[in-house]
């Protein structure tokens, strides 16, 4: 009966956030969920509030949202790969290369998960282990046009030698945590 009397007296917080999302007011949605979770922790609210504070160009505060989420549901991909595509936006490699193993390890035969690793390793200029990833992601799928395109901006940056001159850069992440 508690808990229902909590998730209950959520549900205003909610309908209000849902109402600020449908106006595009992030600040209100940031608002109403984060009161909303703290009567009922329920993933789904910082999930969307996550959104919102990308929306109001708060990656690290998303991030945040998204690793809370992870402590929560340990399982929760969608969160992973929301945190990977962040931490690869900002040029923090080796966090958003963790998330993309972990998706690769656990989501046995999904190809995004292949795909998004070689992206980030591309734009980290790892682009033969790029290769790798869009090896494995073709054989599943072929023509998957996103790893056909990694795929050949990998080749030619090979070609150019672009690996090497990339692997020599210092620390190779840009900004700080």
């Amino acid at each position: 009966m508690w808990s229902f009397l909590r998730w209950a007296r959520s549900l205003p917080h909610v309908l209000r956030g849902a109402s600020a999302r449908r106006e595009n007011n992030h600040e209100r949605v940031v608002e109403c969920y984060t009161r909303a979770f703290e009567i009922w922790e329920d993933t789904e609210y910082l999930h969307l509030r996550a959104d919102a504070y990308c929306q109001l160009g708060k990656p690290g505060m998303a991030v945040a949202d998204l690793t809370r989420i992870i402590e929560i549901d340990a399982h929760d991909m969608h969160a992973y790969f929301l945190r990977a595509d962040l931490n690869r936006e900002r040029g923090f490699f080796s966090q958003a290369l963790a998330d993309y193993d972990y998706l690769v390890e656990n989501s046995e035969g999904m190809v995004l998960a292949y795909v998004c690793r070689a992206y980030c390793l591309m734009d980290a200029g790892k682009f033969r282990e790029a290769l790798d990833d869009c090896k494995t992601a073709l054989e599943w799928e072929p023509h998957n046009k996103f790893a056909l395109d990694i795929q050949a901006w990998c080749i030619q940056c090979v070609k150019k030698g672009e690996d090497e001159k990339m692997e020599e850069k210092a620390g190779g992440e840009r900004g700080a945590n």
